[in-house]
């Protein structure tokens, strides 16, 4: 039987594949209907090797929701890390872009919601932990504004919980489709108002 060593390369890279090809199945065929014998076949593996890698499905959907909040951090790592814009465009830049994403995401993956649905109810804590995650992103931007006087802000901390739960309107969860969907320019809208009270520059 085929063995794997969780540090080597070829187990990486393996790992990749399969998280690879069972995105893109279950985001367009569902996670009911993504067999684990599929994507041992989409991967050119025997079953028996994907089971080497994960126990079953739902392991795989939770790495794969994992996949994608790391892929999201580094988005924000580098919008941080840009010395070419502001504090305020960064959380501009930030809120947009996250929101272009999801409704990307929406639009792109016909079986995406469902497969987000379904790992809430399986992980309820992913819930509130994508929340924190986010609220801790709005914070680091904004401290570093407090840092470079672009900022008036008694507490960071407080003030990125205050916008994170207004602008929840905006990042509905995938699953659920709103009558009215939120605007980009409504968003912005928002940022800005919320600036204005912090007197950014």
């Amino acid at each position: 039987m085929e063995t794997a060593s969780l540090t080597s390369p070829s187990h990486h890279e393996k790992r990749l594949r399969i998280l690879d090809a069972a995105r893109k199945r279950m985001f367009h065929y569902g996670i009911s209907k993504t067999t684990m014998s599929e994507i041992a076949e989409d991967t050119q593996m025997a079953v028996g090797t994907i089971y080497l890698y994960f126990k079953n499905k739902d392991e795989i959907a939770l790495a794969i929701a994992q996949e994608c909040r790391r892929e999201q951090d580094e988005f924000l790592q580098s919008i941080l890390q840009n010395e070419g814009l502001t504090p305020l465009q960064k959380l501009e830049t930030f809120f947009v872009e996250k929101y272009r994403f999801m409704q990307a995401f929406k639009t792109e993956t016909p079986h995406g919601k469902t497969l987000i649905a379904y790992l809430i109810q399986a992980y309820p804590e992913l819930s509130s932990d994508w929340q924190m995650r986010f609220q801790d992103a709005i914070a680091s931007i904004l401290k570093q504004g407090q840092a470079k006087g672009n900022f008036v802000i008694d507490d960071a901390d407080e003030a990125a919980r205050t916008l994170r739960i207004a602008t929840m309107g905006f990042f509905p969860p995938p699953y659920i489709d709103l009558p009215l969907p939120p605007d980009e320019n409504d968003l912005l809208h928002m940022i800005r108002w919320f600036c204005r009270i912090w007197q950014c520059k």
